[in-house]
């Protein structure tokens, strides 16, 4: 790493191999067998320990080289031998000008670092070629508990080096997000430029634009403000930078992100090209996503209304024109629909919003209109001697209605996220929870935390892209129902798939009997040919439904089965590959209990507790 040359790889249990070794003491530094300390190997195990008052020989015999092995190597006792002793001070430098501060700092020997604050080591002066202070150094390698305890100790977050990058510009363009979250927390700007111009989100976007998480942590704690600075030799935006890395996968949601946050598409670089012009000179099919959400204010029209325009269409198109001009029609129709959602599709399948968000959801209103109306009419054409026929309709049609409304309208199972209007650090609460947020993130990989939320993820919670929250207990997304499916409205969503299947099953017994009425009775061959001959719309909306009712009772069976295993959609796509077909389709007596009473539970269980994380914290 430029101006650190001890940010070198370490082993994993945290001690420098011979390689790095070398690399941050100078070719001087790599020892011969002779000048090796009593019982170390090729690969030194850094244990303090080991032969630790034995004090290190350099081939010059300079006692500031020796400290600076010393700290590499974890060797604490003779560290405080040589300043004891007064052989060095706590504040000298060596010919890089770095100080023993600088060195243990990169290479996360805490227990050295907080002796050497014991012995008022300066924590701000800057040292290396681009004049960087250890709290700089160990930013870069991410070391946390450096950095707190350097920053208890008075330093200074905003000291830049001679690039113009301060700790939170290091920590994002190193990818340390635990140290970045951290950082933010204790006042650090996310709208602050280096030489170049480049803010900290703009740096991610142009080097690690893949970094979704990282992006949405920038975006969240305040570098909104700053979306739209620009490179000083370029003129080129975070939306540009993340436009020109497109070609990388998931950067689709990066710039979505960035979208959603307020970043202008009419902003032009020195090139004279707008975030829209460069998409489309670059060829990647990013730009007719930025099309779409150009046009996102037509969402209402061009997803929900279209298929109700289009249904009705195609119902005119089989009474006007007959079987294979109607078909035609539909076809051509459903050719002209599937192009204009293609990018559409591609949008939803990185999972971010778009013009055709709501079709599905239009497409399942529409169908139940449809079938609906038609059901109504034959029971009405059939005469009042099927009132019981009508009332059962009603009754189903309603439950279908309702369960339906509820399933789109019910909260999943939303947990509050921590929303940040300026400064984190002007809110003293939120500042702290975060703060301890990261300290527990960089403690171990099972902690999920959402970079958007910013909260610790309970078990079986996610980030649900399309509705921008954490969702608890979350079975899956429904484009059907425009919604998450969770455990608040899980409930309304299997009573939905229910009722439509009976109210399709009936729907069909009514519409058979209304045909064989209107048809003049008969064997089945007239009434069929009668029907498909003089009675298009109907056999349409009769097929429409058939259409239906199998994908829908196969999602039935689907849901229940994941019930009955007591797991989420979500899950089982996770873990199917893990556990194997064995798992999940057992036929062990006492399994087929647990499973009944899986379900049990589930119709019993009440609506999620709502967690709010800083009341937990």
């Amino acid at each position: 790493v430029r101006g650190a040359r001890g940010a070198c790889p370490e082993m994993s249990d945290g001690t420098p191999s011979q390689e790095s070794m070398w690399l941050k003491g100078g070719p001087e530094s790599n020892p011969t067998e002779a000048e090796r300390p009593a019982g170390s190997t090729d690969e030194p195990s850094g244990k303090e320990g080991q032969d630790s008052s034995l004090k290190l020989k350099s081939g010059g015999g300079s006692f500031m080289v020796d400290a600076v092995k010393a700290v590499q190597w974890g060797k604490l006792d003779v560290v405080k031998g040589m300043v004891e002793s007064k052989d060095i001070r706590v504040n000298d430098r060596d010919d890089q000008n770095c100080s023993l501060l600088h060195w243990a700092s990169i290479n996360n020997r805490v227990e050295i670092v907080k002796y050497l604050l014991e012995k008022h080591a300066d924590v701000n002066r800057p040292g290396g070629i681009l004049k960087e202070t250890p709290l700089q150094w160990a930013a870069r390698q991410g070391h946390l508990d450096v950095v707190i305890l350097l920053y208890d100790a008075g330093g200074d977050l905003t000291i830049r080096s001679t690039e113009g990058l301060d700790a939170l510009m290091l920590a994002c363009h190193c990818q340390k997000f635990a140290l970045a979250m951290y950082l933010l927390s204790r006042g650090c700007s996310p709208n602050v430029q280096d030489n170049r111009g480049l803010t900290p989100l703009a740096r991610v976007c142009r080097h690690h634009s893949y970094d979704l998480r990282m992006i949405r942590l920038l975006l969240t704690l305040g570098a909104a403000q700053s979306i739209d600075a620009k490179h000083s030799q370029t003129g080129n935006t975070a939306l540009h930078w993340a436009i020109l890395q497109s070609r990388s996968p998931g950067n689709i949601k990066s710039i979505m992100a960035l979208l959603e946050a307020g970043a202008s598409i009419d902003v032009k670089n020195n090139d004279n090209l707008t975030p829209l012009a460069l998409a489309e000179q670059i060829k990647t099919g990013v730009h007719h996503v930025l099309k779409g959400y150009i046009n996102r204010d037509q969402v209402l029209f061009k997803g929900f209304l279209h298929p109700f325009v289009i249904g009705g269409g195609m119902l005119i198109s089989l009474m006007l024109l007959g079987w294979f001009l109607g078909i035609l029609a539909i076809t051509g129709t459903y050719y002209v629909v599937m192009s204009r959602m293609r990018y559409g599709r591609m949008s939803h399948r990185h999972g971010v919003k778009h013009s055709m968000s709501l079709f599905p959801c239009g497409s399942a209103c529409a169908l139940i209109f449809v079938i609906s109306s038609t059901y109504l009419n034959c029971l009405v054409q059939m005469g009042s001697e099927h009132i019981i026929k009508l009332l059962v309709a009603v009754v189903l049609i309603g439950c279908t209605v309702y369960t339906f409304a509820k399933s789109v309208t019910t909260d999943p199972g939303y947990m509050e996220r921590v929303t940040v209007t300026d400064d984190v650090s002007q809110e003293p609460a939120k500042a702290e929870f975060i703060a301890k947020l990261s300290r527990r993130l960089a403690l171990g990989s099972s902690l999920k935390v959402c970079a958007t939320c910013i909260v610790e993820m309970p078990p079986r919670s996610k980030h649900d892209p399309m509705s921008d929250r954490c969702v608890q207990m979350f079975d899956h997304y429904c484009p059907f129902i425009n919604n998450c499916v969770g455990q608040n409205n899980h409930k309304y969503f299997m009573g939905f798939l229910i009722s439509i299947i009976l109210a399709i099953i009936n729907f069909l017994g009514v519409a058979t009997e209304h045909m064989y009425v209107v048809c003049g009775g008969g064997g089945g061959f007239e009434v069929a040919r009668c029907a498909f001959t003089e009675h298009h719309a109907q056999v349409g909306i009769i097929l429409a439904s058939v259409s239906v009712l199998v994908p829908v009772s196969c999602l039935l069976l689907w849901q229940s089965w994941f019930i009955s295993n007591a797991i989420t959609t979500y899950e089982y796509m996770r873990l199917y590959h893990t556990y194997g077909r064995e798992k999940w389709c057992s036929t062990n007596p006492s399994e087929i209990r647990k499973k009944v009473n899986n379900c049990r539970d589930f119709w019993q269980r009440g609506p999620v507790v709502h967690y709010n994380p800083i009341q937990e914290a």
